[in-house]
């Protein structure tokens, strides 16, 4: 059945062709969210705001458990508009066209525009702008913020400077990533006609090495900066590889591959190095019991496994 296409378990899109397989979306949409949500600063910055471990915790686990329904909801919305379309037949026809073809993610907006009374066309446009910019904010001011402390600061660009200009300095580079992010956007559709896609399929070439970074800082006591810099780089290039050279594998599967390489390498090069232990500070269960963390995430861990479990069955039968 062709709606079941994304459940067939003969596909993997590991040089298949099929891109939205379901192991490809199984194993590499869990590296990619676990990586979104665990280790980029956009969300990061937001679960660092929190008064405790246990506010953290929650912020979590009502990702888990909210992130289906509103991806359904999303979808909900498309599966309305080409009901629309199919009773409209002129619908589609009216959407404008990049190089001869239909640009649907202008659907949405082309259809309240149409269908509409004057006046809530203005509040609902203002509103999708809103999410939108509600998103783009927090990723523009993690670049800066990245730029500012992980870069200038760190080569020593910027010596004893005053608060104040420093926050102009801040402001400024908000500025610059937004022109860049702006410009980029012009170049979406040479990725993918589809802007999610586009986001995510870009975002697969440096989730999962930057994963592998982060837990080669918790699991690990013999890597220094110079190897994991190392892997991260063999990561991204893998990833970049497998783009040009091997279109057949899913980009999906580049979250873990990226992961494993950096990972692997940068372990690696430090045995090379015989890097001796540097820090006893590594994840464990007696870590947190020693830093005074409660155990209240087993249960949401059980609680998050139930609801995948509920999903997969719902997904099957339906």
């Amino acid at each position: 059945e062709e709606r079941k296409k994304a459940i067939n378990y003969s596909k993997h899109g590991f040089g298949d062709g099929e891109d939205f397989s379901f192991w490809a979306m199984l194993f590499g949409g869990f590296f990619l969210y676990i990586s979104y949500y665990g280790c980029d600063q956009s969300q990061a910055q937001k679960e660092l705001c929190v008064k405790n471990q246990n506010e953290g915790q929650k912020v979590f686990f009502l990702n888990g458990i909210m992130r289906f329904p509103i991806v359904l909801l999303y979808c909900l919305i498309g599966v309305g508009i080409g009901s629309y379309s199919i009773v409209n037949v002129d619908f589609i026809d009216s959407l404008p066209k990049s190089d001869g073809n239909i640009n649907y993610n202008l659907a949405v907006p082309i259809f309240l525009i149409q269908n509409l009374p004057p006046g809530v066309i203005g509040l609902t446009l203002i509103a999708l702008f809103a999410a939108a910019m509600s998103s783009i904010d927090s990723v523009i001011n993690s670049l800066s913020a990245t730029t500012l402390e992980d870069f200038i600061k760190k080569l020593n660009l910027i010596n004893n400077i005053k608060p104040e200009k420093e926050l102009l300095l801040s402001r400024l580079l908000t500025i610059i990533w937004g022109v860049v992010a702006l410009t980029l956007a012009f170049f979406v559709d040479n990725v993918s006609d589809n802007v999610l896609i586009a986001i995510n399929k870009i975002g697969s070439l440096i989730n999962g090495p930057v994963l592998g970074v982060f837990l080669l800082g918790l699991f690990t006591k013999k890597t220094d900066g110079n190897s994991v810099c190392l892997g991260l780089i063999l990561g991204f290039i893998t990833n970049l590889l497998c783009w040009i050279y091997f279109s057949n594998i899913s980009w999906l599967w580049w979250n873990v591959i990226g992961f494993f390489v950096t990972f692997f390498f940068a372990y690696l090069a430090a045995l090379i190095q015989k890097n001796k232990q540097f820090c006893d500070f590594t994840w464990s269960l007696k870590l947190l019991k020693d830093e005074g963390f409660n155990r209240n995430w087993m249960k949401r861990y059980i609680i998050l496994i139930f609801w995948f479990l509920i999903l997969f069955y719902l997904i099957n039968i339906f």
